[in-house]
């Protein structure tokens, strides 16, 4: 593959391309009619605090992420056990 991208429309309209480096991130500007340049290089934090996934797909995951998104939902509970006691 040479390139790879997606646009997401909404409040506003983004467009990801990555042409064999790291993906650079643009918004459109209605003004101009053109899309410019918001983030060189997209990337993806290694850790974050926020889990957030459809689970209505979760009976499709391989085992491997399902362990995973297991984990997950117990160390959030976990969290808010003690948060709550």
């Amino acid at each position: 593959m040479v390139a790879a991208g997606y646009c997401l429309y909404g409040s506003s309209c983004s467009m990801v391309l990555s042409v064999g480096g790291p993906p650079a991130h643009f918004t459109l500007d209605p003004s101009l009619g053109e899309f410019v340049l918001t983030s060189p290089q997209l990337s993806v934090p290694p850790a974050g605090s926020i889990y957030s996934v459809n689970e209505g797909n979760a009976s499709l995951w391989d085992d491997a992420v399902a362990r995973r998104g297991s984990r997950r939902r117990s160390a959030r509970a976990a969290q808010r056990r003690g948060a709550a006691g």
